[in-house]
């Protein structure tokens, strides 16, 4: 097996590291890399063993979306052959790893892994028969697991276009290289999930969304519409979940709302990032 680097941008995020970490940590022949964003965590993350870094535009003096820069930075600062990009609120088992790396063994050169949404409250279950549905769908999953030499090669993750996992997919696939798919999945655990978080959530990643048009020159119409043929695919599921399935379409609509007042923002003032490292 080839060796692997777990790589988790954080930001206040050491609650969840007592689920996260261990999995990570305890792997054979891999790294635990921990790229925080100013919030203090690399005190915490050190006591799982992770190699710690702070790296970042700064989001306590900014509202900006540091992930992508705080993922390309640990990124490069790896030892393994093949990179895992793992979020703090994730919970990643053996055996996804085991399949992700023996997909990588075989030949592919990118992994996309299923993420089983969890959470507490209705709007967590809305998100959870979302994420539900998005189950092999190449508009909508982005790879995870990538061999650290096409990462490179195809230059990283790009903190300026948002949303920057479907940047990096694209380049993959114009690049010619080979994306296969877990059949296993992790947790993702969305916490107390609320309209108000999700909507400011999309707000902030979608003033960087024009950069990604200019830069692809089209956007993909499903990634762009509430109204996804993914749901379509999977209406069984949804009638099964009537009353979650019509607060996913609301949740939907608000988190496209706030896209759009995102997009008029950033074409009246371009977000300034600035970064500072530590």
């Amino acid at each position: 097996m080839p060796r692997i680097s777990f790589i988790v941008p954080t930001f206040h995020s050491r609650r969840f590291f007592g689920a996260c970490f261990p999995p990570l940590a305890g792997y054979a022949d891999s790294e635990l890399i921990v790229v925080d964003n100013h919030s203090g965590d690399v005190a915490a993350a050190a006591a799982f063993g992770a190699r710690t870094y702070t790296h970042g535009p700064d989001q306590n003096a900014a509202r900006v979306f540091g992930a992508p820069f705080q993922r390309d930075f640990g990124a490069r600062k790896a030892t393994g052959t093949v990179l895992y990009f793992v979020d703090a609120d994730m919970v990643v088992n053996n055996t996804v790893i085991d399949e992700a790396l023996d997909l990588i063994a075989a030949g592919s050169d990118a992994v996309i892994v299923r993420e089983e949404s969890v959470g507490v409250g209705f709007w967590a279950r809305c998100k959870w028969l979302e994420r539900r549905c998005y189950w092999g769908d190449d508009h909508i999953e982005a790879p995870r697991v990538v061999r650290r030499d096409v990462y490179l090669a195809i230059g990283g993750f790009d903190g300026t276009v948002a949303p920057d996992d479907w940047d990096l997919a694209r380049r993959l696939r114009a690049a010619g290289y080979s994306v296969a798919r877990t059949t296993h999945y992790i947790v993702h655990d969305e916490g107390q999930v609320g309209i108000a978080r999700l909507a400011r959530k999309r707000f902030l990643y979608s003033r960087h969304a024009m950069a990604y048009v200019k830069k692809h020159h089209s956007f993909d119409i499903q990634q762009a519409t509430f109204l996804r043929l993914a749901y379509l695919r999977h209406w069984r599921i949804l009638l099964s979940h009537p009353l979650e399935a019509v607060g996913m379409m609301f949740m939907k609509l608000v988190e496209f709302g706030a896209v759009a007042v995102g997009v008029l923002a950033s074409a009246v003032s371009r977000p300034a990032i600035r970064l500072r490292d530590e």
